[in-house]
C-alpha cells in the first residue's frame, strides 16, 4: 500500500511540474527588431528582446472593410487583437485598420506603430481567420 501511495505521489508531482513548464509562457517567438517590418499569422508572436517587449496576434475581432474593386469608395474597418508582454505588465489592445488605407498609425506606449491587414476584402469572397496577415514596424 505504501509503495502504491509513493508511487502516486510521484506521479501527482511529476504532472503538476510538466503543466506548470509547459505553461510557462517563455515562448521565444519570432525574433523581431524595432524598424524593420514583420507579419504574423493569428496565433503567432514576435519578440523585441532588445526591448524586452513581445507581441501575440490574437485575432482580428471584426472585419467591416469594404472590397476595393473599384465601385464603391472603401470604407469600414477591420480590429486586430493583440497581446502586449513587457517587463512590467501583460494587457490586450485593439488596432484598427481603416477600410481603403493600406497603413494605419499608432502607438503603443513611447513606441510607434504602422500596421496594415491583409488580404483586402474581395467581393464575393470570406477571409478565413488562417488567411490573415497583420504588418507591423515599431519604433521609437
Amino acid at each position: 500500500m505504501k509503495r502504491i501511495s509513493a508511487f502516486a505521489c510521484l506521479f501527482i508531482i511529476t504532472l503538476v511540474l510538466l503543466t506548470a513548464i509547459f505553461s510557462c509562457s517563455n515562448e521565444p517567438g519570432i525574433p523581431v527588431s524595432l524598424g524593420k517590418e514583420f507579419s504574423l499569422s493569428i496565433g503567432q508572436t514576435a519578440t523585441f528582446s532588445s526591448e524586452g517587449i513581445t507581441l501575440k496576434f490574437l485575432e482580428v475581432e471584426s472585419d467591416t472593410r469594404d472590397p476595393e474593386d473599384g465601385l464603391t469608395s472603401p470604407l469600414g474597418e477591420a480590429i486586430c487583437r493583440v497581446e502586449v508582454h513587457n517587463q512590467k505588465a501583460k494587457s490586450t489592445i485593439s488596432i484598427p485598420q481603416k477600410g481603403g488605407t493600406s497603413f494605419t498609425n499608432g502607438h503603443l506606449g513611447s513606441y510607434k506603430l504602422v500596421t496594415r491587414l491583409l488580404p483586402k476584402p474581395e467581393t464575393g469572397k470570406t477571409i478565413a481567420p488562417a488567411d490573415y496577415k497583420l504588418f507591423i514596424i515599431m519604433t521609437k
